[in-house]
């Protein structure tokens, strides 16, 4: 299994390297240059109003893109620097004293204008793309599409490795799913095909495993390239192809062509995915297993039936040949 493992992450990298040289990245890089770099405050204030933000802007931007923000959508408030800007005169010092100087010519302290507010702010509202419609945005990741053979079993089997319970929900917009410290909860989109749905749900169970709190300090970008790279192993490993997805998810969430959040990452992507492969495996056999004794109690007692049925057939047709003999010899009487 670890060899395979191994071979699947080599897999991943190479793919995640090409979508870096794809003209699909470059498009996508376009607009996103659109797109704003938020400060960590901003981005808390973002994560604390809208937790399932994946790309946000003002409403300028979105019309700029064609896209309008829907009616009724209440917006999400950050802090933007003021564009004026107010000064006031202090004495210009010199930098080795630290002492006033004084102009030559006048003999009076030279001045110089600062900021009088450097760090004023006021408040700004942006909208998620969620909170949108119109022209969509380019994207490296395509949906999956398709069934999965044994479907049930392994969806089963994934609810009962969880360490949070997993349920199915509406989710407007593109997000597939989340994984909800808080509740303690794993939510997956409803109306999306199997493939899709399995390997969100191992997406978010690697998210409740990895990045809790004792592991805060991980930054956003890694724990999403951790996550999709746990779900493109085990997903592939059961023979379920997600690098239409994996792929570009993987790209768009590493800072650049390096992948320092994947290289970083091997050992955990490792070591992970190998633990949830494991549990899978032994789930699926316990399922399976239950389900055949299921069967084979239903068997025996579909045996007894017909067993039942044929006394029954035995003794019905006894009383039927006593009734006629007694019949006849009634008849041979008279």
């Amino acid at each position: 299994m670890e060899d395979k493992v191994k071979k699947l992450l080599t897999q991943l990298e190479d793919g995640v390297k090409e979508v870096f040289d794809s003209e699909k990245y470059k498009n996508y890089l376009k607009t996103m240059s659109n797109f704003h770099n938020y400060s960590f405050n901003n981005t808390l204030l973002i994560c604390m109003q809208n937790p399932n933000a994946s790309l946000v802007a003002g409403f300028n931007t979105w019309k700029k893109l064609k896209r309008i923000v829907n009616k009724g959508e209440k917006g999400i408030a950050i802090l933007a620097p003021c564009n004026f800007k107010a000064y006031i005169e202090k004495d210009k010092l010199d930098p080795d004293t630290n002492n006033p100087i004084i102009n030559a010519n006048t003999g009076e302290i030279e001045k110089i204008k600062v900021p009088a507010m450097p760090n004023r702010f006021r408040t700004v509202h942006v909208f998620d793309i969620n909170q949108t419609k119109g022209e969509p945005i380019p994207n490296l990741v395509e949906e999956l599409k398709g069934n999965i053979k044994d479907y049930k079993n392994f969806i089963e089997s994934l609810k009962a490795i969880s360490i949070f319970p997993v349920k199915f929900e509406n989710i407007d917009g593109e997000c597939k799913g989340y994984c909800d410290f808080k509740d303690r909860i794993i939510a997956i989109k409803t109306g999306m095909d199997e493939k899709q749905i399995v390997k969100t749900a191992i997406h978010e169970i690697a998210h409740s495993i990895l990045h809790g709190k004792e592991n805060s300090d991980i930054d956003r970008k890694t724990a999403e390239v951790q996550a999709e790279s746990v779900a493109f192993v085990v997903c592939n490993y059961y023979g379920i192809d997600t690098k239409d997805y994996s792929f570009g998810y993987v790209a768009g969430w590493s800072e650049n062509k390096d992948i320092k959040e994947l290289k970083n990452s091997l050992s955990v992507i490792q070591k992970t995915s190998n633990s949830l492969i494991n549990q899978i495996n032994e789930k699926v056999k316990e399922l399976v297993k239950s389900k055949d004794v299921i069967e084979v109690k239903k068997d025996r007692k579909s045996l007894k039936d017909i067993e039942n049925q044929i006394k029954d057939y035995k003794q019905n047709t006894a009383m039927k040949q006593d009734k006629q003999s007694l019949t006849q010899r009634i008849c041979n009487e008279r």
